[in-house]
């Protein structure tokens, strides 16, 4: 088996021209000049040539812009700076803000008042109503406390007697000759 090794050599590509600095500025005070010395050339009889002097002007611009195009560069045409003008949008943004602040202004109390008249719908219930209620409430809370007072009575007296029973001495006379003493079980036991 061979193998067959070739040497190749690279060439670095050419450096690129030098960049022209492209001042957008610079492009619209050429535009402008081209229309004021048409404009100022122009008689009632020139007029055509006014025409074909601005297309030509515009023809120059455009082959500047596909040079910049063709070496890479960026443009960008801008308009000169004017601080007497208003952005556009500006008055639209403006006139939104201002809206905005006069609907809140007015809107925000009236959007409490609409909330405020919705909770109040819910408490229709009036004191002619709500004394009936309370009356029948108080009565059933006395009959379940005379109850529980009753239950608690019944338990201590069966405690009570519990008690007795477990302390009666061993020879009790009460006990039939034959009866069998009661044993003593603790508390929750049974025995048979």
């Amino acid at each position: 088996m061979t193998y067959l090794i070739q040497q190749v050599t690279i060439q670095a590509p050419p450096a690129p021209p030098a960049r022209r600095n492209f001042d957008p500025n610079e492009l619209n005070a050429r535009i402008e000049e081209a229309v004021n010395r048409a404009l100022s050339g122009a008689d009632a009889g020139q007029r055509q040539n006014v025409g074909e002097a601005i297309r030509e002007a515009v023809q120059d611009v455009q082959q500047e812009i596909a040079d910049a195009r063709a070496e890479g560069r960026s443009i960008t045409i801008q308009p000169p700076f004017d601080p007497n003008v208003i952005p556009r949008g500006a008055v639209e943004m403006s006139i939104a803000f201002f809206v905005m602040v006069g609907f809140i202004v007015v809107g925000l109390p009236l959007a409490r008042a609409f909330a405020r008249r919705m909770d109040r719908r819910g408490e229709t219930a009036s004191a002619s109503e709500i004394a009936p209620r309370l009356d029948r409430i108080e009565q059933a809370v006395e009959a379940i406390a005379i109850e529980v007072e009753r239950v608690s009575e019944g338990q201590r007296y069966t405690t009570k007697a519990i008690a007795d029973l477990r302390g009666l001495p061993g020879g009790n006379p009460a006990w039939p000759s034959g009866a069998r003493e009661p044993e003593r079980v603790p508390v929750g036991e049974r025995r048979p």
